[in-house]
C-alpha cells in the first residue's frame, strides 16, 4: 500500500511514529487546504447560507479523517477495536487518555488480531509469531466451557407462588394503622 493510500485505510496498524507523523500531516494537509480555499470563499458570518460552508466542510473532511483513521490504527497497534475513539468524547479525562494511551504507550509486541507490528521488526516478529488465528481461541473457549460445565451453580428452589388478588381482597382486615396495626 502506499504511503498516501495508507493515510486513509482504517486496516492495520500505526506505532507511535506513524501516529505523531499522521498527526503532522493532518495539520499541513488541512492548512494547505484551508489556504488554497481561503482567497476563493468569502464569509460574511452574517448573512451564511449552507452553500457558503460547503467547500469548508469537505477541506475539514479531509484531515479530519487522516486523524480518525491514524487513530483507529493506533488503537489496533495497541490490540483494541477502533471503537476506543469514543473515549476521547469524555470531558477532561478523554484527551489526557488519548494522548498518553497513542501518544505514549507503546504497541503490543508480535502479532495481533490486527495484523503484525509496524515497521522493521515486523519481517522478524511475523516469522516467529504465532498466526491470529492459529487455534488458540478455540482452546481458550473449550477450557472455559468445560469448567463452566463443571463448576455449574446448583439449581435455586423454586419462588413462592404470589398470592392471588382474590385471597387478599377477601382477607379481613386489621384495625388500626399500618403493617404493624398501630391505633389511628
Amino acid at each position: 500500500m502506499s504511503p498516501i493510500a495508507s493515510l486513509f485505510t482504517l486496516r492495520g496498524r500505526t506505532g507511535r511514529g506513524g501516529f505523531w507523523a499522521a498527526g503532522l500531516v493532518q495539520i499541513v494537509v488541512g492548512l494547505a487546504l484551508a489556504l488554497a480555499l481561503g482567497p476563493t470563499v468569502d464569509l460574511d458570518w452574517t448573512n451564511t447560507n449552507i452553500a457558503d460552508l460547503l467547500p469548508w466542510i469537505a477541506v475539514a473532511a479531509v484531515p479530519a479523517w487522516i486523524g480518525f483513521a491514524a487513530t483507529v490504527r493506533r488503537w489496533h497497534d495497541r490490540d483494541k477495536s477502533g471503537w476506543w475513539c469514543l473515549v476521547g468524547a469524555l470531558p477532561l479525562i478523554g484527551p489526557v487518555w488519548l494522548a498518553v494511551e497513542l501518544g505514549l504507550s507503546p504497541g503490543t509486541p508480535g502479532a495481533n488480531r490486527f495484523g503484525p507490528p509496524v515497521g522493521e521488526a515486523a519481517a522478524r516478529v511475523r516469522d516467529d509469531a504465532p498466526a491470529a488465528d492459529d487455534g488458540r481461541l478455540d482452546d481458550v473457549v473449550a477450557r472455559w466451557a468445560a469448567s463452566a460445565s463443571r463448576s455449574a451453580p446448583a439449581a435455586s428452589p423454586p419462588a413462592a407462588r404470589p398470592t392471588p388478588l382474590a385471597e387478599v381482597i377477601s382477607r379481613p382486615s386489621r384495625a388500626g394503622f399500618g403493617r404493624r396495626g398501630l391505633p389511628s
